[in-house]
C-alpha cells in the first residue's frame, strides 16, 4: 500500500467513525470503550506492515476514556533506528488522523529516550501509567513497561514532589472538584488530571486501582462534552441539568456520585503524598490542605465520646486522621444505633473540631470517605455533597457550611457565646432542599439538632432563631432603608434579643465570605453595621437615628420643621434633597420634573415624616449643562396644583431621548411582601422615565409611598417601595393583586 493510500485509508476510516459518534447510543464509559475499539481497529490495520513499531495509545485513548472532543494521543516506541519506510508510514498515518479532523499529540522515542523524558518530565510518566498497545509487539511493551515501573518506583518521592506542586497550583486556580458548585471536571483537584496521577501512584507502588471511581468522573465528562457540543470541562449548573437528563438521573444524584468519586481521588492522593513526601523528603511548602495524617488510637468497643475525643486530639496536634484508621475504628467502635443528646464532654470535643480552622476540611473529607460523618451525625447526611442551586455560591452545601464555620471561628471572640455562633454557622443553611423558605424550614431542624448536640432549651431556641434570621441583616440593609423606624421595628421584632443580634452580626459576614470571594465588600459591611446599630438601639429602648442617606438627622429635622406648604430643593454631599408637603404621587412628580430638566434619577432614599416628604436623590445629567434649580423648584410647586403638568413634561423628555435608548431584553420581576410593612420590589432593565412610571402606577392604585430605595446598578435597577393605603395601613390583598398585575404589565412594555 502506498503512502498516499495509507493516509487516505486512515482518514477515511477515522472520518467515518467521527461522523458516526453522535449515533452511538452508549453512554458514559460504555461510549468511550466502543469508540476506542473502533480507533484501535483503524490503527492496527494502518501499522500492520510495521511490526517493529510499538504504537501506544496514551492519555484518554490509552485508558479508553475518550470523549467526543478528545485528541488522539499516540506514543511510538522503537528500538535501534527507525527505517525510512517506517518513518514515511508514520508520517502518512499522522496526516491521515489530521485529515479526519482529530486533534493529535504524538511522540517517537526509543526505550532509553522514554526513560530520559520521563525522568525529566513526570507528565510523560503519568501518560505511561495507562499507556496501551494499539499496534505492535505487546509482549515487548510489557517488558519495557515493567522496567519503567521498577526504575521510577525508586524515585517516587521526587516524582510526587513535582506532581504535588502542580496539583497545588491547579487547586489554587480551579479549586476542589468535590467542593465546588461548578467544578472543572479535568483541572479541579480530584478531577481527571489527578485521577491520572492516582493511577501513576497505583502503578508504581501497587497501592490501589481506581476502576470503581472511573465511572463517576470520566463517564460524566463524556456526557458533559456531548451536551456542550464542544470540549468544555466546566460543570456549570446548566450543564449539570443537561448531563443528568442525558443519563436519566437527577442533578442531585449526578453531583453526589461525581463528588464521591472526586473525594476518593483527593483522599487517596493526600494519603499518598503524606506517605511518600514526609517532611524532609522533598515535600513542597506548607499548605492548609496538605496535613500529616495520623491514625486514630482507639480501643475495641470505643464509644462516641471516645471517637470525638480522639478526633479532637488529632486536630489539636495539627494533623488529620487517616481514612484507613477511621474505617477500622468504625468496625471496632460501639456507636449508638439511634441519635441521643451529647454529654458535656462530647459537646466539648465537637466544638474543638469546629474550631479546627484550616484542618476542618481535611478532617471532614476523611470522615465522609470513611462513612464516619453519617455514623456520628446522621442528621448531617442531607448536606453531604449536595449541589447549590445558585451559581453565586462557590461551594456545595456541606463545604459552604464548613467554610462559614471557619470564618466564624476566626471572629468568635467578638461574641459572648462562641459555641452558639459556631453551631449556628454550621446549621444556617440546613433547611436547603426542604419546601418553602430554607431559613424557616432550617430553624425547625436546627432546634432539634441543637438538642442532640446537648444544648438546653434556651440555647437551642437561640440557635434556631439565628438560623431563621441569618439573612435578615444583609437582606434588609441592602434592600431597605436602615433608618426607617418601621423597618427597624420589624427586624427587632424578628430578632427579639441582643444576644441573637450579636451572633447574627458575625454570622452575616462569615456567610457572605463563604459564599464567594466578592460577596462581602466594605460598602456592604458598612450598610449591615448601620442597620445592626439601629436594631441594637431599638432592642435597648434607645432613641433611633431616623434619617436618609446623605442627610444628617439634624438636617432632616430642620427640613421637616421648616416646611410650611413650600418646596425646598437643596444640594447636599453630592445629592439633591427635596422636601415638600406629602401627597400621593410625590415621588413620581419629583422624578418627572427632574427628567424634564435633563436629570436622570440614579438612586433615591425617601421618607415621610410628620406629613412632609423628604427625598434624598442621586442624579446623572443627560446633557452637559448645569441644572436650573430655580426652574425645578418652580415646576414642583406648580405640579402641586396642576396634576397634568408632569405627564406632559415627561412625555416631551422621553420623546427627546427616545433615539438614544438601547432596550435590553431581560427578565423583570415584581415581588410584593406583606409582613409588618408592605414592601414592593421591582427588578428590571433600566429605561428612561421608569421610576416615574412605577411611582405613578402605585399612586394610581390609591397607595402612598412612605419610603423608597431606588438603586441603578449598571444597566439594571432594583427599586424598593414601602407602601400604605389611604389610612396608613397595609393595603388589602385585592389591591396588591391588582398592583402586581399592573406593574408586571408595565415592565413588559
Amino acid at each position: 500500500m502506498s503512502g498516499e493510500e495509507t493516509r487516505s485509508k486512515v482518514a477515511t476510516g477515522l472520518g467515518a467513525l467521527r461522523s458516526r459518534w453522535s449515533d452511538f447510543d452508549e453512554r458514559g464509559l460504555n461510549w468511550s470503550w466502543r469508540v476506542s475499539e473502533l480507533v484501535d481497529q483503524v490503527m492496527e490495520e494502518a501499522f500492520a506492515n510495521a511490526p517493529k513499531l510499538i504504537v501506544l495509545g496514551v492519555g484518554s485513548l490509552g485508558s479508553r476514556r475518550l470523549t467526543p472532543y478528545s485528541d488522539l494521543d499516540l506514543a511510538i516506541v522503537y528500538e535501534g533506528r527507525m527505517r525510512s519506510a517506517e518513518e514515511q508510514l508514520l508520517t502518512n498515518v499522522l496526516y491521515g488522523i489530521w485529515d479526519a479532523g482529530f486533534g493529535l499529540d504524538h511522540s517517537t522515542r526509543t526505550p532509553r529516550e522514554l526513560q530520559v523524558a520521563a525522568a525529566d518530565d513526570p507528565r510523560v510518566l503519568v501518560g505511561m501509567a495507562s499507556a496501551r498497545v494499539v499496534a505492535g509487539d505487546a509482549e515487548r511493551w510489557a517488558e519495557i513497561h515493567s522496567k519503567l515501573a521498577k526504575r521510577f518506583a525508586k524515585s517516587l518521592s521526587a516524582i510526587l514532589g513535582k506532581l504535588e506542586h502542580d496539583s497545588l497550583e491547579r487547586e489554587a486556580k480551579y479549586g476542589s472538584a468535590a467542593s465546588l458548585s461548578e467544578p472543572d471536571v479535568k483541572q479541579s483537584f480530584g478531577g481527571t488530571r489527578d485521577f491520572a496521577i492516582a493511577e501513576l501512584i497505583g502503578w508504581l507502588d501497587g497501592s490501589q486501582k481506581f476502576d470503581a471511581q472511573a465511572s463517576g468522573i470520566h463517564g460524566l465528562r463524556v456526557e458533559l462534552h456531548r451536551a456542550a457540543g464542544r470540549s468544555s470541562d466546566r460543570l456549570t449548573i446548566e450543564a449539570q441539568n443537561e448531563v443528568a437528563s442525558a443519563i436519566s438521573s437527577s442533578r442531585e444524584e449526578l453531583m453526589e456520585a461525581f463528588g464521591r468519586s472526586a473525594l476518593a481521588v483527593e483522599e487517596f492522593l493526600e494519603s499518598a503524598y503524606d506517605r511518600h513526601l514526609a517532611p524532609g523528603r522533598g515535600r513542597s511548602g506548607s499548605h492548609p490542605a496538605r496535613r500529616r495524617r495520623v491514625p486514630l488510637r482507639l480501643a475495641a468497643g470505643a464509644s462516641r465520646a471516645d471517637v470525638l475525643a480522639e478526633l479532637a486530639r488529632i486536630a489539636r496536634s495539627g494533623c488529620a486522621p487517616s481514612t484507613a484508621s477511621i474505617e477500622e475504628a468504625l468496625c471496632q467502635a460501639t456507636l449508638p444505633e439511634s441519635a441521643y443528646p451529647m454529654g458535656k464532654a462530647e459537646r466539648y470535643s465537637f466544638m474543638e473540631l469546629l474550631e479546627a480552622g484550616d484542618l476542618l476540611w481535611p478532617i471532614y473529607r476523611s470522615m465522609v470517605v470513611s462513612g464516619m460523618a453519617t455514623a456520628l451525625f446522621p442528621w448531617w447526611a442531607r448536606t453531604i455533597l449536595k449541589p447549590q442551586n445558585n451559581p453565586y455560591h462557590r461551594y456545595r452545601l456541606d463545604r459552604h457550611l464548613l467554610e462559614t464555620v471557619q470564618y466564624a471561628s476566626r471572629e468568635r471572640r467578638r461574641v459572648s457565646r462562641p459555641d452558639l455562633l459556631l453551631v449556628s454557622a454550621l446549621l444556617h443553611d440546613i433547611g436547603k432542599g426542604l419546601n418553602g423558605d430554607h431559613s424557616l424550614a432550617g430553624s425547625g431542624l436546627a432546634i432539634e439538632i441543637a438538642r442532640l448536640l446537648g444544648f438546653d432549651e434556651d440555647d437551642s431556641a437561640v440557635i434556631a432563631r439565628v438560623v431563621r434570621n441569618h439573612l435578615v441583616l444583609v437582606d434588609t440593609a441592602m434592600r431597605r432603608n436602615a433608618r426607617d423606624h418601621k423597618v427597624i421595628a420589624a427586624v427587632a421584632a424578628s430578632i427579639q434579643s441582643k444576644a441573637v443580634l450579636e451572633l447574627l452580626e458575625v454570622l452575616t459576614e462569615a456567610d457572605a465570605r463563604a459564599t464567594s470571594p466578592n460577596s462581602w465588600t466594605e460598602w456592604k459591611a458598612r450598610m449591615v453595621l448601620e442597620l445592626k446599630n439601629q436594631v441594637r438601639r431599638a432592642l435597648s429602648g434607645e432613641p433611633l437615628e431616623i434619617g436618609l442617606a446623605g442627610v444628617a438627622p439634624e438636617k432632616l429635622t430642620e427640613l421637616v420643621e421648616g416646611c410650611s406648604g413650600q418646596v425646598s430643593v437643596e444640594q447636599s454631599e453630592g445629592r439633591i434633597v427635596v422636601a415638600l408637603p406629602d401627597r400621593p404621587g410625590i415621588l413620581a412628580q419629583i422624578a418627572g420634573v427632574l427628567l424634564a430638566d435633563h436629570l436622570e434619577v440614579m438612586a433615591v432614599d425617601a421618607l415621610t415624616v410628620a406629613g412632609v416628604a423628604v427625598e434624598s436623590i442621586v442624579v446623572a445629567p443627560l446633557r452637559h449643562t448645569e441644572p436650573n434649580w430655580h426652574r425645578i423648584r418652580s415646576r414642583l410647586e406648580e405640579a402641586l396644583g396642576d396634576p397634568n403638568l408632569v405627564p406632559q413634561l415627561v412625555g416631551q423628555a422621553v420623546n427627546t431621548y427616545s433615539n438614544r435608548e438601547k432596550r435590553r431584553t431581560v427578565e423583570s420581576r415584581v415581588v410584593i411582601e406583606k409582613r409588618h410593612v408592605c414592601l414592593v420590589e421591582v427588578r428590571s432593565a433600566d429605561r428612561l422615565g421608569l421610576l416615574y412610571q412605577l411611582a405613578s402606577h402605585i399612586a394610581g392604585h390609591g397607595l402612598s409611598i412612605e419610603a423608597a430605595r431606588v438603586q441603578t446598578l449598571g444597566p439594571d435597577v432594583v427599586d424598593t417601595f414601602y407602601i400604605t393605603d389611604s389610612e396608613g395601613g397595609v393595603p388589602a390583598e385585592a389591591v396588591l393583586d391588582a398592583l402586581y398585575e399592573g406593574l408586571s404589565a408595565l415592565l413588559m412594555v
